[in-house]
């Protein structure tokens, strides 16, 4: 009976050890890009590979690895539990390129206190230049808060990051993830002192002159009173964003953007 017990525990062994045989007898680089998938899809994943065993470990920390991490998936926990060690992590994988960790540090710094509002800043741009959506949307909205005339160059180099994002499901997930980011920085940061400092966005956003006027099929509703309150409807969005130039939808979209900033819009009245 003892011997039977035995056996069974043995079999066990060598079943649980399976699939990690398979995974580490694989090419190093094969392993590698099958780890980067991994990372891709869901960072828990990665975590769990990172444990299995040294060779895992090993391959799981390489550049072309968290380069593809989901940091977005995880951020509000690392962002909330062991800082340290979170932020290590978000280092590293920065450091690999990996655009979501540029992106969600990015937030961090940017809305978190002046002394490091040009490094957010920085670090969103990159995320930027990596194709991140967010990113495209949060460095344009940033700019066309600083914008003055229509040919101001802020205005230009914002109107350049949110090309291509005019679609209604592009532009309801950017908001989504914006106001799920500034959720989660509320929380960490407390009474939001150091999220004050942000508060000039929406006290004076200066519009450019309307570009679409004098395009009868346009029919741009910019100059539709109405328009202030449909703004502010996700359902309008299919609606209207066919008949906007580009320079009256984004400036539309500004005071939407800054009432995604959560508990920062009571500083915006």
């Amino acid at each position: 009976m003892a011997l039977m017990h035995t056996t069974k525990r043995k079999r066990r062994k060598r079943r649980s050890g399976v699939p990690h045989q398979y995974l580490t007898n694989l090419p190093r680089a094969l392993l590698e890009e099958v780890l980067s998938h991994v990372a891709s899809s869901s960072i828990t994943n990665l975590f769990n590979a990172k444990r299995a065993c040294k060779s895992m470990f090993e391959a799981s920390s390489q550049r072309c690895v968290l380069e593809h991490a989901a940091v977005l998936e995880k951020f509000p926990y690392i962002n909330r539990h062991n800082r340290r060690s979170s932020s290590s992590f978000l280092q590293e994988c920065m450091e690999s390129g990996n655009r979501e960790a540029l992106f969600c540090t990015g937030m961090a710094e940017y809305f978190s206190t002046p002394e490091t509002t040009e490094s957010g800043l920085r670090r969103l741009r990159a995320a930027a230049a990596k194709g991140h959506a967010e990113a495209r949307y949060v460095c344009g909205m940033i700019l066309l808060c600083f914008a003055g005339g229509e040919d101001d160059d802020a205005r230009k180099e914002g109107l350049g990051f949110l090309e291509g994002l005019r679609r209604s499901d592009t532009v309801r997930k950017c908001r989504k993830t914006v106001e799920s980011v500034m959720e989660h920085l509320w929380w960490v940061n407390g009474d939001g002192r150091g999220l004050a400092g942000r508060c000039w966005m929406g006290k004076d956003v200066r519009r450019g002159s309307c570009r679409c006027v004098e395009k009868e099929e346009l029919k741009c509703l910019s100059r539709n009173p109405d328009f202030l309150w449909l703004r502010r409807e996700e359902q309008v969005l299919e609606i209207v964003e066919s008949r906007l130039c580009d320079l009256c939808f984004w400036d539309n979209e500004v005071p939407v953007f800054c009432n995604k900033l959560g508990p920062l819009n009571v500083f915006l009245l």
